[in-house]
């Protein structure tokens, strides 16, 4: 586990409860992680602008999104070296193939267990990419 890096983490879903459980689960395990949190685009959107992140997490149904399958080329286009890990619910075959060819870091189902979404972080910060897939 690589814990002693620092590294800056955005996490983004409209759901309070995700994001407040996703946060602890990463500060028990990533001691020097800087974590931002948002539950709209807007929000997610300047945090992206006024900081440099080495990773973002972000759920693909908000409410907010107006083209959520596009999120991650919108995330790199400002920071290109920001790793994308995609936390979400939807399974559907075109789109994750419409989120592989936007170069996404990870996948992560929401029915997926806890070890998941850590591996996938660890997999981020080590340059390589991490999916489940249904």
């Amino acid at each position: 586990m690589i814990t002693e890096k620092q590294f800056s983490i955005l996490l983004i879903d409209d759901h309070e409860i995700v994001l407040k459980g996703l946060c602890g689960l990463i500060k028990d395990h990533f001691k020097n992680a800087d974590i931002y949190t948002s539950q709209t685009q807007k929000k997610a959107f300047f945090i992206l602008n006024t900081n440099t992140l080495d990773i973002v997490i972000t759920d693909l149904s908000m409410s907010d999104y107006l083209s959520e399958v596009n999120t991650p080329r919108k995330i790199k286009n400002i920071h290109t070296k920001t790793k994308v890990i995609i936390y979400s619910m939807h399974c559907e075959s075109a789109v994750i193939q419409t989120l592989l060819s936007q170069k996404i870091d990870g996948y992560v189902t929401k029915s997926s267990g806890v070890s998941d979404i850590i591996h996938a972080i660890e997999h981020a910060l080590q340059d390589t990419r991490f999916l489940v897939l249904p």
